[in-house]
């Protein structure tokens, strides 16, 4: 890895067009200590690549270079780009000094391999700014896909978007789920959860009436479970949304008439409205004012719309609302005691 990541490094330079690649030397196993060389403002620039087994024979190579091989009369910045690992002891500040009449700014860069997070960074450059970007830039790149893909908020999808191609199969119909199947598949419906039914409180948030219906639902929940699973990690969002959903069930259960049906992932959604309410509110002083309105605009405007359309099971919207609003600042508490 550190041979690519110098290799890299190097290239990622000679891109600007403004340095060229010189031998500086060698190690003791043979191995070719590489430098670029070029003008930034200025300065001429030295970036020098090395591990901190090689740290000191490198400063040594350098300054030999220095005193037989420039010419210049602008004066000299050198950046030392140090490649370690855990077991590597740190370089002090002690250890940077560097031997030259042409020296004008040095700066040493300490970067572990393992995540490339910076272990020291002593004196200014500008050839430091642009190993910084590239580290920056690496930093990103490595981030896998298949691990941002491994969320409890794609899962959550994946599951709705199953039960709702399995309803929409027996149904035959993708717009309009047929409503006996929706009950078949455990849909609210208070006199079957009067007979002992309670499963009913969960399964009815995995399925949705039409297609509409969980595309809108899907939508929301990509948007805001993503934010909220972020901010609390992958198990606290998971009790997020469940006991937002559950709340929101118990409330349809409640507040709805006998003879209504009631399904879809809505209530936890709203759930995870009052979530960020709550990240936003906890962290006003970090966290932009235009997050926390845009949180209640969206919000407002549902229940607008939800109290202005019939249809519309608003039990479940404020239940789970309040449910997401009470485990979050709940859960949230817990963290700032810890």
């Amino acid at each position: 890895m550190k041979e690519k990541f110098q290799r890299d490094l190097i290239n990622y330079f000679l891109s600007s067009g403004q340095f060229g690649v010189y031998e500086l030397g060698e190690n003791k196993q043979k191995q070719t200590i590489w430098m670029i060389q070029g003008s930034i403002g200025q300065l001429d620039e030295i970036m020098v690549v090395t591990n901190r087994e090689d740290y000191e024979l490198t400063k040594e190579l350098l300054e030999k270079h220095i005193s037989k091989s420039y010419v210049g009369n602008r004066g000299i910045g050198i950046t030392i780009t140090v490649l370690s690992s855990a077991k590597d002891t740190v370089i002090n500040r002690d250890e940077t000094a560097i031997n030259s009449d042409f020296l004008v700014a040095s700066a040493v860069i300490q970067i572990d391999m393992k995540d490339l997070s910076i272990i020291q960074q002593i004196g200014y450059t500008n050839s430091l700014q642009g190993v910084l970007a590239y580290v920056e830039n690496q930093k990103r790149i490595q981030v896998k896909p298949k691990d941002s893909f491994l969320t409890i908020t794609n899962l959550l999808i994946a599951i709705n978007v199953i039960m709702f191609i399995i309803t929409a199969t027996v149904s035959k119909s993708l717009l309009d789920i047929d409503i006996q199947v929706l009950i078949k598949f455990g849909a609210i419906l208070k006199p079957l959860i009067d007979l002992g039914e309670y499963h009913r409180l969960i399964s009815a948030m995995f399925l949705h009436g039409g297609l509409l219906h969980l595309v809108m639902n899907m939508y929301a929940l990509w948007l805001l479970g993503n934010i909220i699973e972020k901010a609390y990690g992958k198990f606290k969002f998971g009790v997020i949304y469940i006991c937002s959903g559950l709340v929101g069930s118990l409330f349809s259960y409640f507040f709805l008439k006998a003879s209504s049906l009631s399904v879809g992932a809505s209530g936890a959604i709203f759930g995870l409205m009052g979530a960020c309410i709550v990240f936003a509110l906890k962290r006003k002083d970090t966290i932009r004012k235009s997050f926390l309105q845009s949180i209640f605009q969206v919000l407002v405007i549902n229940l607008v719309i939800g109290f202005s359309t019939s249809n519309i099971d608003n039990a479940g919207h404020i239940g789970g609302l309040l449910g997401g609003l009470l485990i979050t600042a709940a859960l949230d508490q817990k963290v700032a005691e810890k």
